[in-house]
C-alpha cells in the first residue's frame, strides 16, 4: 500500500550487475543501522530459478527457437517475461547476435537515437531490439518485481514503488544520460528516486563500515578510482575539520571516460581473434560478441588468486551445424596478464596524459570508447590536473568490478606509490569495503539514510561548471562563453546572474547551446571566459518557443539568466525579465545532437552574433532590397537576374559565400516564402536560392529552428484555407535534398511518404509518374534522408540496383547507393546505417561495370568508397574480402587517393569529398568535423 517509506532501497544498475540493498526505517537507528543484501530471484538455466544477490545486467532476445517457451518463467510471471540476469548471459554467450549488454554505456552516446531500437547492436536485422532506455528499464522492471515478490512472500504488503529508491550513476554521467537515466526508472515505476554517483556511494559503504571514526586527519586526501564494466570514473575527496569535526569534500571529480571491463573482454577478444578465424582476418559482429562474452568469464578467472594457467574459449563457426560447426582456442594467463596489464595499467610518468592511439577495443560494439584505453594515464592527467602535489593522495578506495582481481589492485597501488617517492615512509592507505559487488548498492542505502536520519555527508556541491557560448567568435580554437553554473554550487540552490543583460526574443523560438566542464572550478558565474574545445562537454542544446502573453506577439525582452541545481545534479536554466515578473525555464532538447558540436557554437550561437567580416550589416541590408525587388508586391526585377544581383552587392559569388552570410539570406527567403509563388521563374528562383542557402540543413546553432520555419512556410495553407503538401517538381526536390540533413526524424518520414508513391507504388495503385529527370532527382532527395531506418533504405536501394544486374545503370544510381549503403552516415544516427552484408551484396553488382565517361565514373567511385568506408565499427564494416575487392576496382580505375584513404583507414573525408557526398560544395566555414557522428 502507498504511504510514507517503510525502506531505503539503494540500486546499483551497472553496466556488468546489478544490485539492491535495503534498510528497514523503523529497525535502524544511527548507532544499529541494519543494511539488508537483497536477494534477487533470476532465471539460472532452462527451467531453473535461483535467488542470488547479483543481477547480471544482460538481456536476452527470445523468439529463436533454441528455448521452448516457458523455460525462463519465474515465480511472479509464467508467460515468458523478459529473459535478464544469470541465464540471458549464459544462453547470449552461446547463441550469438541476441544479447543485449551494456544497455548504461549506450545512455551517453550522442550518434544514436538512445530511445530507439538499436540493441542488440549490430545483431541481424530479423532480431528484434529494444532502446537502451528500454534495455535499463526492463532492468529495474526486474528489481522492482523480485522485490515486491519476496516482501509478499514473506508477509509484507509492500511494494519497491513506494520505498526511498537512491539510484547510482557514474560520476560522469551528463545530463542527459542522467535524466534518461530516470526516465527508465519512472518507466518502471519508481517515482521516488535520488541519484548518487557511484565513487561517491562506494566511499558511503566505506564510511559506514569503518564507523564513526574514519581514520582520516585534517587535509588528508583520498582518490576513489572505479574501474566498471562501462565506465572508469575518479573522484577526490578531502577531509577537513570544522568545528572541531572531521567533514568531507569533495574535490574533484574526472571526465567521462568510456572505458572497463567491456574493451578489456575485446580487447583480449582481438587477441584470441586470428585462431578463431581460420583463414580469415577477422570473424563476424556476431562471432566476435560471442567471443567477448566467452573472454569475459576466462578472463575472471584466470585474473583471480588461484587461478589456471589457460582456458578453453568455445564460439560457434559459420557452419550450420552447431557441434561441428564451434571453434576453440586457449586463452592463457600469460596473455591476459599482457593484454591487461600492459594495455591497460602500463606503467607511466606521473602527469602523463593519454595519447590519440592505442584505441584497444576501439568502436567494436559501436560505442564510442576513450582513445586511449591505458586506465594509468588517465589517472595519471586527473590527479596532476586537480593539484595533488609530491606527497600525492593520502589514501585510495577501489570500486568497480575490475578490481576484483588483485593482480591489478596492486598493479595500481605500485604505479601510484611510485609516482610519489616523497611518501616511500609512508605508503598510500588502502580502504576497503567488504564486496566489490555490493559496494555501491550499499552506499547508496546509506546515503539514503543519511538523508533520512542526519549524520555525516560528502561536501563539495556539483562537479562541473556549466557555459552557454557568446556570439563573438573568432577565428581561432578558442571561444567566449559565460559561466552560469559554477561548480561547487549545492543542489536546490538559486544563482541569479545580473551581468550581462540579455535581449531575448520572446513569441518565436529561441535556441541556447549549453556546455560543461570539469576544468574550470574557479570560474564564477556571469564570468566570461575564453575555452578551449577539449576542455568541454557539448549538452543538449536548449530550444523553445517562449510566450509573452495573449495578443503580444513577437518582442525582444531584456532579461538576466538564472540557474539552478536540480535534485537530479543536473542543470535548470530560466530567464528572468528585467524589471517584470516573468520567467521562463528552458529545457533541454533530448533528441540526439546529430552531429553538433563546439564547432557549431562558434559559428553563431542563440545569444546573437555579429556580421561577418567581408559582409557588414548595410551590404546584407542591400542584398535584402534586391530580394524586396523581385518578390515584393510591385516589385519590377526579374527573378532570373537576382543571382547576379547579389553576387554583385556582395562581391562574391554565390559558391564563396560563407555559412553567416548563406543563413542570413536564407532567414530572407523564408521570410517572403508567400510570395515565390508570383510566376514559375519566382518558384523556380526561389527554390533555388532557399535551398542553395540553407544547405545542408545544418551547421549553425539555429537551423533546427530556421528548417522548421522552412517547413512550415512550404506547408502553409493557400488562399482560401487550401492546404498544400508542399512543392514539387525537378527544383522543389534538389532544394529538399540540400536541406534534408536539418529535417527531423519525423519530417524526414513525411517527406519519403510524399516521394514513395511515385519511386514505389504500392500494387494496384496507378499513378502518374512524373517526368525522368524529375524522378532522379526524386530519387536523390530520398537517398539524402538518412533518418530513415535502414530496412526502408534497403527497400529503395533493391529497386535501383535492378537495372545493374541487367548491365544498365545511371549516374544517380551510383549517387544514390553510396548515401543509402554509406558506412559514415554525414547526418543521421549510426542505428539506421544498413546491415554491411547488404552493402556487399550492391557492391558486388557494382563492381563489374566501370562507367566510361568521366562524370559516371566519378560516381561509381565514390559509391564504392562510401558502401567501403572503414569505421572500425565491426557492426558496420565490409569483410576484408570485399574491402580488397573495392580497392582492386578503385586502383584499376584510377581513383583519387582521398577515395582509397576512406576504403584503407579511419580517416576524414576532405572538403571536397563531403560536397560530393551531399551532392554539392559546402558551404565556407562550415566545419568538416561536423559531417558525421564521430
Amino acid at each position: 500500500m502507498a504511504g510514507n517509506p517503510e525502506f531505503i532501497v539503494g540500486i546499483d544498475l551497472g553496466t556488468t550487475n546489478c544490485a539492491m540493498a535495503t534498510i528497514p526505517i523503523s529497525e535502524s537507528t544511527r548507532k544499529g543501522l541494519r543494511v539488508d543484501n537483497s536477494p534477487i530471484w533470476q532465471a539460472v538455466g532452462v527451467g531453473e530459478t535461483r535467488e542470488l544477490t547479483l543481477l547480471p545486467s544482460f538481456l536476452y532476445q527470445t523468439g529463436g527457437p533454441e528455448l521452448p517457451e516457458g523455460s525462463w518463467n519465474l515465480p511472479w510471471n509464467s508467460e515468458d517475461p523478459p529473459l535478464v540476469g544469470v541465464f540471458a548471459r549464459e544462453q547470449g554467450a552461446r547463441v550469438p547476435g541476441r544479447l543485449v549488454s551494456s544497455a548504461k554505456s549506450w545512455l551517453v552516446h550522442a550518434g544514436v537515437n538512445r530511445e530507439g531500437p538499436i540493441l542488440p547492436w549490430g545483431a541481424p536485422i530479423q532480431i528484434p531490439k529494444i532502446s537502451p532506455v528500454d534495455a535499463s528499464r526492463i532492468l529495474l522492471q526486474h528489481l522492482v518485481d523480485t522485490w515486491n515478490w519476496s516482501k509478499k512472500r514473506e508477509g509484507q504488503n509492500v511494494r519497491l514503488q513506494d520505498q526511498t529508491i537512491i539510484l547510482t550513476i557514474p560520476a560522469s554521467f551528463d545530463d542527459m544520460a542522467r535524466t534518461l537515466t530516470i526516465k527508465a526508472a519512472n518507466s518502471a515505476g519508481l517515482k521516488k528516486v535520488t541519484l548518487i554517483e557511484e565513487p561517491q556511494a562506494a566511499f558511503y559503504c566505506w564510511m559506514m563500515e569503518e564507523g564513526p571514526d574514519l581514520g582520516l586527519l585534517p587535509g588528508e586526501v583520498v582518490v576513489v578510482v572505479d574501474v566498471g564494466g562501462g565506465t572508469t570514473d575518479f573522484t577526490l575527496i578531502e577531509a577537513v575539520e570544522q568545528q572541531g569535526e572531521i567533514s568531507l569534500v569533495r574535490r574533484a571529480v574526472g571526465d567521462h571516460l568510456l572505458l572497463g571491463g567491456d574493451n578489456m573482454d575485446m580487447a583480449l577478444a582481438k587477441a584470441l581473434e586470428p585462431q578463431m578465424a581460420g583463414g580469415s582476418t577477422r570473424l563476424d559482429p556476431v562471432q566476435f560478441q560471442q567471443l567477448a562474452q566467452q573472454c569475459r568469464n576466462a578472463k575472471e578467472l584466470l585474473l583471480s588468486g588461484n587461478s589456471p594457467d589457460a582456458v578453453t574459449v568455445t564460439i560457434q563457426g559459420r557452419g550450420r551445424s552447431i557441434v561441428a560447426g564451434t571453434v576453440q582456442a586457449r586463452l592463457s594467463k600469460d596473455l591476459v596478464h599482457q593484454v591487461i596489464r600492459e594495455g591497460f595499467f602500463p606503467w607511466v610518468r606521473l602527469g602523463e596524459g593519454p595519447s590519440a592511439g592505442n584505441q584497444t577495443g576501439l568502436k567494436e560494439f559501436g560505442l564510442p570508447y576513450v582513445g586511449d584505453a591505458a586506465v594509468s594515464r588517465h589517472l595519471s592527467a586527473f590527479l596532476k590536473n586537480n593539484g595533488i602535489g609530491k606527497n600525492g593522495p593520502d589514501a585510495i578506495l577501489f570500486n568497480g568490478g575490475v578490481f576484483q582481481s588483485e593482480v591489478l589492485r596492486a598493479r595500481v597501488l605500485e604505479q601510484m606509490n611510485g609516482w610519489f617517492p616523497e611518501r616511500k615512509d609512508k605508503p598510500i592507505k588502502v580502504l576497503a569495503t567488504s564486496s566489490l559487488d555490493l559496494a555501491v548498492a550499499r552506499g547508496a542505502a546509506h546515503f539514503g539514510w543519511i538523508r533520512h536520519a542526519g549524520g555525516r555527508r560528502i561536501g563539495g556541491g556539483i562537479p562541473r561548471s556549466y557555459y552557454v557560448a557568446l556570439g563573438d567568435a573568432d577565428s581561432n580554437d578558442q571561444t567566449s562563453f559565460l559561466c552560469v553554473l559554477p561548480q561547487k554550487a549545492e543542489e536546490g540552490a538559486e544563482i541569479a546572474i545580473s551581468s550581462p543583460v540579455l535581449s531575448l526574443a520572446v513569441g518565436t523560438p529561441v535556441r541556447f547551446q549549453v556546455f560543461s566542464s570539469t576544468a574550470r572550478p574557479g570560474d564564477l558565474p556571469g564570468q566570461q571566459v575564453r575555452l578551449n574545445p577539449g576542455q568541454l562537454l557539448a549538452l543538449p542544446p536548449i530550444q523553445t518557443l517562449l510566450r509573452g502573453g495573449k495578443r503580444m506577439g513577437v518582442r525582444d525582452v531584456d532579461v538576466t539568466l538564472v540557474s539552478r541545481v536540480t535534485e537530479l545534479g543536473t542543470l535548470e536554466l530560466a530567464c528572468a525579465e528585467l524589471g517584470g515578473s516573468n520567467k521562463w525555464v528552458l529545457e533541454f532538447n533530448l533528441r540526439p545532437l546529430d552531429g553538433e558540436t563546439l564547432a557549431v557554437a562558434q559559428a553563431e550561437t542563440a545569444l546573437g552574433a555579429g556580421g561577418v567580416s567581408g559582409f557588414p550589416e548595410e551590404t546584407i541590408l542591400q542584398a535584402y532590397e534586391a530580394i524586396d525587388s523581385v518578390y515584393q508586391t510591385g516589385g519590377l526585377a526579374k527573378p532570373g537576374e537576382l543571382v547576379k544581383t547579389l553576387e554583385s552587392l556582395l562581391g562574391a559569388t554565390r559558391g564563396d559565400w560563407p555559412l553567416y552570410l548563406c543563413r542570413k539570406l536564407a532567414d530572407k527567403f523564408i521570410s517572403i516564402a508567400d510570395q515565390r509563388r508570383k510566376s514559375s521563374s519566382h518558384l523556380a528562383r526561389w527554390l533555388n536560392l532557399t535551398g542553395w542557402c540553407l544547405r545542408p540543413g545544418y551547421g549553425d546553432v539555429r537551423d533546427p529552428i530556421r528548417v522548421g520555419m522552412f517547413w512550415k512556410a512550404l506547408h502553409a495553407p493557400l488562399p482560401g484555407g487550401t492546404m498544400r503538401s508542399g512543392e514539387s517538381g525537378i527544383d522543389a526536390w534538389i532544394m529538399m535534398r540540400r536541406v534534408a540533413g536539418g529535417l527531423n526524424e519525423n519530417l524526414q518520414i513525411a517527406l519519403w511518404d510524399r516521394i514513395k508513391m511515385f519511386l514505389m507504388p504500392a500494387k494496384g495503385r496507378s499513378v502518374v509518374k512524373p517526368p525522368v529527370n524529375e524522378v532522379q532527382e526524386m530519387w536523390r532527395c530520398a537517398a539524402s534522408l538518412e533518418r530513415l531506418d535502414s530496412a526502408t533504405k534497403i527497400g529503395m536501394a533493391d529497386i535501383l540496383v535492378r537495372p545493374l544486374a541487367h548491365g544498365i545503370a545511371q549516374n544517380h544510381v551510383y549517387w544514390c547507393l553510396g548515401r543509402l549503403g554509406g558506412r559514415w552516415p554525414s547526418h543521421g544516427p549510426w542505428n539506421t546505417v544498413v546491415n554491411p552484408a547488404k552493402a556487399e551484396e550492391w557492391i558486388d553488382l557494382l563492381l563489374p561495370h566501370v562507367p566510361e565517361s568521366a562524370t559516371d565514373s566519378h560516381a561509381w567511385m565514390l559509391a564504392l568508397a562510401q558502401l567501403a568506408r572503414r569505421t572500425e565499427q565491426r557492426g558496420l564494416d565490409i569483410s576484408e574480402g570485399h574491402r580488397k575487392s573495392v580497392m582492386i576496382g578503385l586502383n584499376s580505375a584510377g581513383a583519387p587517393a582521398e577515395l582509397l584513404q576512406m576504403v584503407e583507414s579511419v580517416v576524414d573525408v576532405g572538403k571536397e569529398q563531403a560536397g560530393n557526398i551531399l551532392g554539392d560544395s559546402l558551404p565556407l566555414g562550415l566545419r568538416l568535423e561536423q559531417i558525421g557522428n564521430a
